[in-house]
């Protein structure tokens, strides 16, 4: 993972159901910011089976699953008008 800057992985707290257990392995991963997260998503989409996100360790299936929500909510809440 390259460094970045972004929004903190904090923000996801509670966002599709994302909690401190499902942020540690990300975090251990070298993810630091929602952007870098979202790349992985995007990633992890495009090819599931051979993506990044499913390297992670300790990240099975319902983290993954939940990461992609928190992804998504958050893109919508951020194209939300102010």
């Amino acid at each position: 993972m390259s460094d970045s800057i972004g929004a903190p992985l904090d923000v996801l707290k509670g966002v599709g159901g994302l909690t401190h257990h499902q942020l540690v392995p990300l975090r251990r991963h070298g993810v630091e910011t929602v952007e870098q997260l979202a790349d992985l998503v995007d990633g992890h989409r495009d090819n599931p089976g051979g993506s990044e996100l499913s390297t992670v360790e300790n990240f099975g299936v319902r983290r993954i699953e939940l990461a992609c929500q928190a992804i998504d909510q958050w893109r919508a809440t951020a194209k939300e008008p102010k």
